[in-house]
């Protein structure tokens, strides 16, 4: 059985009175290290999305001088730059995945303790 299938076990109260304080520490080890790695990868998101809106704001100044130089001109090349927004969906997914861990974290740790009452 995994650390998994025993924890969702122990959430209905099918498990026995026997601890598995080792496992569930594994486990909330690995949380960690999870939300870990999504809070570094959204400190690089965060970074590159301010790097993205300042080079959309130069691109939309350009833009704008190409447009008033060449009226007749229908597309500017950096059009797709200014009107991508890949960027803000990155972010949002993260901080939705660092929701999910926090969630994950939060049972697993009311899990614990419930046990640990349990068997007192």
């Amino acid at each position: 059985m995994t650390l998994h299938e025993e924890f969702f076990k122990s959430l209905d109260g099918e498990t026995s009175l026997q601890l598995n304080i080792k496992g569930e520490t594994e486990l909330l080890r690995k949380v960690k290290r999870i939300r870990d790695e999504i809070d570094m990868i959204g400190n690089i998101l965060h970074a590159q999305k301010e790097v993205f809106e300042t080079i959309s704001a130069m691109a939309t100044r350009e833009m704008k001088k190409h447009k008033l130089a060449n009226p007749e001109s229908e597309a500017h090349p950096w059009e797709d730059l200014v009107d991508t927004r890949t960027i803000y969906a990155f972010c949002d997914r993260i901080r939705r995945l660092g929701d999910d861990a926090g969630r994950v974290e939060d049972s697993v740790l009311f899990a614990s303790f419930r046990l640990c009452y349990m068997a007192n």
